[in-house]
């Protein structure tokens, strides 16, 4: 890439930014760099709150995700990656794995076993694991990000229960907490300063240092009410951020309400409005929806979150059929989501994917056709994984949809996006970055799927099949069901891809790929859902 085209990218990115956050981005350039220990002293008093949450702490595919036996001998296991243990800085792995190393999130499936079956070997091992952190891993500069530290404080909290040397413990929170102050991710904001936020007011509570409580309590709502859209959706767009969202303001309503703080309520109006979007657009549903950035191996999951809110806060979350630009339509066993919802908030586009107008259908639970996932935040594969052709929608003349480039940012991108339900069909439509137009009309009713498309200029569409659903002659079968394909005036053809519902993991799969050129009619396919056994 040319450096006139890299600078125009730089400043069709930067354009779209607030002002404080270029601001901060020029000024952190020039703070001296510190590490939290800086901020260390004795704590002198703190009060123990249990952040616990069995449905969470204990949830089966949440201990899956970590294999804490393997930690017994050594082994720890992140994003589907298994790497010897006892060192702390992994030369070959990415920045997001060796920043999961340091968010100690791995040790509460260490607590759990402990708690429930009193054998002192998990406990043991959390202790020794978090002594030759405090002395070696905590120095490591990945370790020191402030992202990091505000997962990293609320995991310690959780198991405080199991740390031998509790004034340590409270020492080095209390260390983190000071340097969460002074560096908050301004430059960045989003989910990134909400977690600055989150991490800030529980300490606050947790030291009893009211004159902090009282300022960032009002910076936290005044951040949720702008990151948590009116109909209850996460501003980012991904349901798996959505769900690290929901997890962080559970946590911050039980320290509240242990507290007796009159803002607990407040906190409870967003629990409940998160709740009812997650529910909307996943119930009966066995994986996060893959648009943007998202997989399974990061958030805790729709049911065990569904299930502490129930049981903490007696939330029982309304189903709806539209949630911030994603519409949801069922016909019997089948369920079909699909975005018709904008890039990513203006100003924080860095998870986003090309995306628009895609969608994914579900039969009975389980996926049938799929976008393409995630898979990583470094690496080469990255790019693919954000592409208009790594997902169920339309890529004209060989463009992008928008301008997506580096790990995290967007340049030029699409606009004029729209759409509406009634029910059983979907309109949905944008311009992409280059002024050209894609309208898509689906419909999904007795047993057919219809997807029509217009486009400005020739076109691929593309349908991912789910691994294990194969294709010939016109025909699908897999995941309990036969579907027959009829293209609407396109050429169609079938190819390989790649599919990643977890970060770390990737399985081959198939894709058919329906072609046509520039005209004004309307091109796509109908396919037929039926059982196997029929």
């Amino acid at each position: 890439m040319g450096v006139v085209s890299k600078g125009l990218l730089l400043l069709n990115t930067v354009r779209y930014l607030k002002p404080k956050q270029v601001f901060h981005q020029v000024t952190k350039r020039f703070k001296k760099s510190e590490q939290f220990w800086a901020y260390e002293k004795k704590c002198i008093q703190y009060k123990p709150f249990n952040l616990w949450i069995d449905e969470l702490d204990n949830d089966s595919e949440f201990m899956r995700r970590f294999k804490p036996e393997g930690l017994l001998d050594n082994k720890v296991t992140l994003l589907n990656e298994t790497r010897e243990y006892g060192f702390w800085k992994y030369s070959e792995a990415s920045h997001l794995w060796s920043f999961n190393v340091h968010y100690l999130e791995y040790l509460i499936p260490l607590y759990s076993l402990w708690k429930s079956t009193g054998d002192e070997k998990y406990k043991s091992k959390i202790n020794q694991i978090l002594l030759n952190w405090y002395e070696v891993g905590s120095k490591e500069s990945d370790s020191n990000q402030s992202y990091t530290i505000s997962l990293r404080i609320v995991n310690q909290l959780i198991m405080a229960e199991a740390i031998d040397d509790k004034q340590r413990l409270y020492d080095c929170i209390y260390a983190q907490y000071r340097y969460l102050l002074k560096h908050q991710e301004t430059h960045l904001l989003g989910n990134h300063y909400l977690e600055n936020l989150k991490a800030i007011v529980i300490c606050s509570v947790v030291f009893s240092e009211d004159d902090v409580y009282k300022n960032y309590i009002k910076k936290l709502q005044n951040e949720l009410n702008e990151e948590i859209t009116i109909d209850g959706l996460h501003f980012e767009l991904s349901l798996m951020y959505h769900k690290i969202v929901l997890e962080d303001m559970i946590r911050v309503a039980i320290v509240l309400k242990a507290a007796k703080k009159n803002e607990y309520e407040g906190i409870l109006d967003k629990i409940q409005l998160l709740s009812a979007a997650l529910y909307s657009l996943e119930h009966g549903i066995s994986r996060t929806p893959l648009f943007n950035d998202a997989g399974d191996n990061v958030a805790k999951t729709r049911d065990s979150l569904l299930k502490a809110c129930e049981r903490l806060f007696d939330v029982k979350p309304q189903k709806k059929d539209q949630i911030s630009g994603y519409y949801r339509i069922d016909d019997g066993k089948i369920a079909l989501i699909m975005d018709c919802g904008e890039l990513a908030p203006s100003y924080m586009p860095g998870h986003a994917h090309c995306d628009c107008l895609s969608f994914e259908l579900f039969y009975d639970g389980k996926p049938v056709f799929v976008n393409s996932g995630t898979y990583q935040y470094q690496g080469d594969k990255r790019k693919y994984f954000r592409s208009t052709a790594a997902h169920n929608t339309v890529r004209i003349n060989g463009h992008e949809q928008s301008e997506l480039w580096g790990e995290h940012r967007a340049g030029r991108r699409i606009i004029g996006v729209k759409g509406e339900t009634d029910g059983q069909s979907i309109t949905g439509a944008y311009t992409n970055y280059l002024g050209e137009c894609h309208l898509r009309k689906i419909r999904l009713e007795d047993g057919m799927l219809t997807v029509l498309d217009k486009t400005d200029g020739d076109s691929e569409s593309y349908l991912h099949l789910a691994p294990g659903i194969k294709y010939s002659d016109g025909v699908l079968k897999g995941n309990g069901l036969r579907m027959s394909v009829e293209p609407v005036s396109v050429e169609d053809r079938i190819g390989q891809s790649v599919y990643s519902d977890e970060f770390g993991k990737i399985i081959d799969n198939l894709v058919l790929v329906f072609t046509w050129n520039k005209d004004d009619h309307e091109h796509g396919y109908q396919i037929r859902f039926f059982e196997e056994n029929n």
